[in-house]
């Protein structure tokens, strides 16, 4: 039989061996606990990285796509502009008995084309850059045409009957719909 002394050693000796176990496996667990947190920490840069190519990716397309739509409303601009001037030319020739008004129209159609031409040659950064300066330059004359031009649609809108197009049509789709409500009521 073991005396209490070698009792106490053999557990003394059990209890060490248990602590020099335990920190061992707290040393590993540490070490797997940082190996998982780096490679995370890589997991994420990586995706990070992709994240930002594809965001980079998706800003160029999105760029790419409103300079094209930018340049294709810069054609039909151009394109309205070159119609206008045929028009103010067209009505030029009503005026023949009076040159100096006729004079007017004809130079006021040159300018219009010139404008067109201006407008098609130009990127579309030239075009706005140019307008941002013509609004600092002259904000009132800007407030000015601006207001002019709302008014002059405005008028176009109420004589070319827009208006009872427009309330014929919202009567018309709302009549539909009402057909569209009763039948669903009947089916139920």
């Amino acid at each position: 039989m073991s005396t209490p002394n070698e009792h106490e050693k053999t557990s003394a000796e059990a209890g060490n061996k248990m602590r020099d176990e335990a920190e061992a496996l707290g040393s590993k667990t540490r070490e797997r606990a940082a190996d998982a947190t780096e490679h995370m920490r890589e997991e994420f840069d990586h995706i990070r990285d992709e994240v930002l190519e594809e965001g980079s990716r998706l800003t160029g397309a999105a760029m790419d796509e409103a300079y094209r739509f930018a340049e294709g409303r810069k054609a039909a601009a151009a394109g309205a502009l070159h119609e206008l001037a045929g028009s103010v030319r067209e009505s030029a020739h009503s005026f023949e008995d009076r040159p100096n008004l006729q004079a007017f129209f004809d130079s006021a159609a040159d300018g219009l084309d010139g404008f067109a031409d201006s407008v098609s040659h130009r990127s579309f950064a030239q075009l706005y850059t140019d307008a941002e300066d013509v609004a600092r330059r002259h904000p009132f004359g800007v407030a000015l045409i601006g207001g002019a031009a709302g008014l002059l649609l405005a008028r176009l809108a109420r004589s070319s009957g827009l208006r009872a197009r427009l309330e014929e049509e919202r009567y018309e789709a709302r009549k539909r719909w009402a057909e569209r409500q009763s039948g669903a009521q009947g089916d139920v």
